[in-house]
């Protein structure tokens, strides 16, 4: 049997849908023991029924692609003896995901306060639609209302300033999302393997849509006026849309470098006569969306200008003077000239 990176880790996925199983699937991918646990009478994913746009097989193929390579157990949290089943679980697992909604979590006993002293190293992962604090938390929500429609991708991802907004497909957002809290997750090892304890970590689909969207978010926070994006006729470069083709099939443009690129599109095209046609040619930032408990993020700062390090990095490396000098003549370090 090979030796998988997360082989002997124990995750206990409490959690439904998409997002959450997302992570422990990863997870499961990658070696680890996963117990996907539903309520009696199974997730209501497992059982979702399909509809106009869904496409119709004698596979349950959205379960597949969620909750495989995992374990199943049927518990019912609600009485004492399946409570007592998942305490005596968790006192000895890695790992335990939920997204069950924070008012449901205090009732069956399933906050981080209530399981952490029951394992010092347990890592809690929590999602949730809104965040873990503030008057929005309680509110439960999917991709579609909490990390599309809210955060301004329904608005501004549509095709041109009169069209309706956009529909998100099913689950997309919820599969970024869950990448995210596998991605805090085992951040959360790695401090536990440093540090031997365990933590909560936590991430939501509204912070994930503002990530996605983060660029227009970014360019809203320092002062810009964000327009909706202009139609594909009128587009700010012809370089970078959409066409169709004379079969009807449409293909995406995105030249970035025109000076660098024109040519050889050109060429490409075997339109090389077009080179000659006249027409041619904060103090607040949007945060990364996961957080771990007693863990501070850097303070952000300015991106640096091309080469602001470049000395500074020599140095640390155990560069001398002259060696920089000579690798600054030949142009092999580039330093930005005000940091000189």
């Amino acid at each position: 049997m090979p030796e998988f990176l997360l082989g002997g880790v124990r995750v206990i996925d409490a959690a439904s849908f998409i997002a959450g199983p997302v992570a422990t699937t990863i997870m499961a991918d990658l070696g680890a023991d996963v117990i996907k646990i539903e309520p009696p009478d199974g997730d209501p994913y497992r059982h979702r029924a399909g509809g106009p746009g869904v496409p119709e097989s004698p596979y349950n193929y959205r379960w597949i692609v969620d909750n495989r390579t995992k374990r199943g157990l049927a518990l019912d949290l609600r009485t004492p003896a399946g409570r007592a089943v998942l305490l005596r679980l968790v006192a000895r697992a890695d790992v335990f995901v939920t997204n069950t909604p924070l008012d449901s979590r205090a009732r069956l006993g399933v906050r981080w306060e209530d399981l952490a002293p029951l394992n010092p190293r347990l890592v809690y992962a929590s999602l949730t639609a809104y965040g873990e604090h503030g008057e929005e938390a309680p509110r439960t929500g999917f991709d579609a209302t909490a990390l599309w429609a809210r955060t301004g991708l329904m608005d501004l991802l549509k095709p041109s300033p009169d069209s309706p907004p956009a529909r998100s497909l099913p689950g997309m957002g919820d599969h970024p999302t869950g990448v995210t809290l596998f991605a805090a997750i085992m951040a959360a090892l790695y401090r536990r393997d440093r540090t031997g304890r365990g933590g909560m970590v936590s991430t939501s689909l509204m912070a994930n849509g503002l990530w996605w969207n983060a660029i227009q978010v970014q360019a809203a926070l320092s002062g810009a006026r964000v327009e909706p994006r202009p139609p594909r006729e009128t587009p700010a470069t012809a370089l970078a849309n959409l066409y169709r083709c004379a079969d009807g099939r449409w293909f995406l443009l995105n030249v970035l470098n025109d000076d660098r690129d024109w040519p050889h599109l050109l060429r490409a095209l075997e339109r090389a006569d077009l080179g000659d046609d006249p027409r041619a040619g904060a103090p607040l930032t949007v945060a990364s969306p996961l957080w771990l408990d007693g863990v501070a993020k850097v303070a952000p700062r300015l991106p640096p200008e091309l080469g602001e390090h470049s000395v500074e990095i020599l140095r640390e490396a155990g560069y001398g003077a002259a060696e920089i000098e000579a690798l600054l003549a030949s142009r092999t370090v580039v330093q930005d000239k005000s940091a000189s």
